[in-house]
């Protein structure tokens, strides 16, 4: 009796309640909710001031950070996209495309298999002339360079891809194949583990990429490692450490490291992937053996190697690296936390600290050109190291701060350079970026003198038409054309 005559107002309390949840739940976290996977850029606060207010900056800027904060955001997030998936398969994944038998594929791996991003044979005739001369400079100096070649997911499951792109793409000649025939014309040693793994493709039990996953297996990588290390041991003529691989574990479910990254991006609440894949146990041994000073440099299927299983710890020095897209430490996983930029290091000692140097990329990574390590290693050993003007040295004296010397402090145990050192290379990257900055800065100015010039307008639009590319594309080369040639 009670309960109808108060109905009205207990469902008033509940629905006011559920409106109250989220603002309650933004201050107090009362109830742990699972963050969303993939890369987010939280919106910074900007300070209030008459001009951002007047033309409404202020308020966007509000606005978004309000609706990134707001309680159970990234709960409401993936209830959103597990509606999209479960009624009408579609992900907010960005780049990924759902192939035959519920393979996902990497948009820029499809067009890599087409050929649809090749660089030309002149740039990578001039790669692969890198290539071959760091390697002939580096083994006078009984050190071993090498390129690492791996192939993407369409390279190995290309009868996947969807219908519909091979109806709207004609195959072409590839990065690849280019790059082969010349590192072969030139007799550079390399390891194509591509070639190794569609050879062996039919002996494969397991999946070698998971059809949730951008990158190879746990399986495949246990296989391919001990590919790796006979190569080492081949070409350094040491005796390194050797694999036995046993009897591990199946699961369809219990995935290690990157085997599920595509269906962790997703951001739903249900586990999609039906593959059974297999981790076998990895035993080292070591008999007598050496451990080569590593250095690799490459992408996020060299991170694979330590991954999965302890290969780096295990086969390789102490002292050895994994330099992330020749951007960023990524290992020694201890040094997780502090980042360390390459550009804080000095590239002729660390050449000179490893016995071997691994440049490690995908055939969807042949387009990027070594990431820019191959260029600056050749310039290395090409004309030797820069020498500052005392111009120069003086400007990266205004960079020597707080906050760069206490930076110094902090990693100079991994580099382990003299303080003076670490400060020095700190402020010479910080004058190098002030300097990209102010010069970007300076393009855009002169962009928008072109755009607010009719007849310089005017020539630029006719060039461009000439030039077969964009307006914008063009006013951007001409403005940066003028910035350099200024005084």
């Amino acid at each position: 009796m009670w309960l109808k005559k108060n109905i009205q107002k207990l469902l008033y309390f509940l629905l006011l309640g559920l409106l109250f949840m989220p603002f309650i739940q933004e201050r107090l976290k009362l109830i742990p909710v699972t963050p969303l996977c993939g890369y987010f850029v939280k919106t910074e606060k900007i300070e209030l001031s008459v001009s951002n207010f007047m033309d409404g900056t202020f308020q966007e800027n509000l606005e978004t950070r309000k609706k990134e904060n707001v309680g159970f955001h990234d709960f409401l997030i993936r209830l959103n996209n597990q509606r999209k998936y479960s009624l009408f398969n579609e992900v907010n994944t960005n780049d990924i495309i759902k192939g035959k038998e519920g393979m996902w594929f990497g948009f820029s791996y499809i067009a890599t298999y087409f050929g649809n991003d090749y660089i030309g044979h002149s740039k990578l005739m001039d790669f692969s002339h890198k290539i071959k001369f760091i390697q002939d400079s580096l083994s006078k100096r009984r050190k071993l360079f090498f390129p690492l070649i791996i192939p993407g997911k369409t390279a190995v499951y290309p009868e996947l891809i969807p219908d519909r792109f091979y109806a709207e793409n004609k195959k072409k000649t590839t990065n690849y194949q280019t790059l082969i025939q010349l590192l072969d014309s030139t007799k550079t040693t390399y390891l194509d583990l591509k070639k190794f793994i569609l050879m062996n493709k039919p002996l494969f039990k397991y999946p070698i990429f998971p059809k949730n996953g951008v990158h190879w297996t746990g399986n495949t990588v246990a296989i391919v490692t001990d590919t790796l290390l006979s190569f080492l041991s081949t070409n350094t003529g040491r005796n390194l450490i050797d694999m036995k691989l046993s009897d591990g574990e199946v699961t369809s479910d219990n995935y290690r490291f990157t085997d599920y990254d595509i269906g962790e991006s997703m951001n739903i609440f249900t586990h999609i992937s039906g593959d059974s894949l297999h981790y076998p146990m990895v035993e080292y041994v070591c008999n007598n053996c050496e451990k080569p000073r590593v250095l690799g440099v490459g992408d996020s299927f060299l991170q694979s190697f330590r991954g999965f299983y302890h290969t780096y710890d295990s086969a390789f020095h102490p002292k050895s690296y994994l330099w992330y897209y020749n951007k960023t430490v990524d290992w020694p996983e201890k040094f997780n936390g502090k980042k360390v930029l390459i550009e804080y290091l000095d590239l002729e000692e660390e050449i000179e600290k490893s016995d071997v140097i691994i440049l490690e990329f995908t055939d969807e990574n042949i387009r990027q050109s070594g990431f820019g390590f191959v260029d600056q290693l050749y310039d290395l050993l090409k004309n030797g190291k820069k020498n500052y003007s005392i111009k120069e040295l003086k400007k990266f004296e205004k960079y020597k701060t707080d906050s760069t010397v206490q930076h110094a402090k902090s990693i100079i145990p991994l580099t382990e350079y003299s303080l003076e050192k670490q400060i020095q290379l700190i402020a010479i990257s910080k004058y190098n970026r002030s300097k990209v900055l102010n010069f970007e800065e300076e393009v855009q100015k002169m962009m928008e003198d072109i755009r607010n010039n009719t007849e310089w307008l005017e020539l630029v639009k006719q060039q461009a038409i000439e030039r077969n590319i964009s307006l914008e594309e063009n006013i951007y080369l001409n403005a940066k054309w003028m910035v350099e040639n200024e005084n």
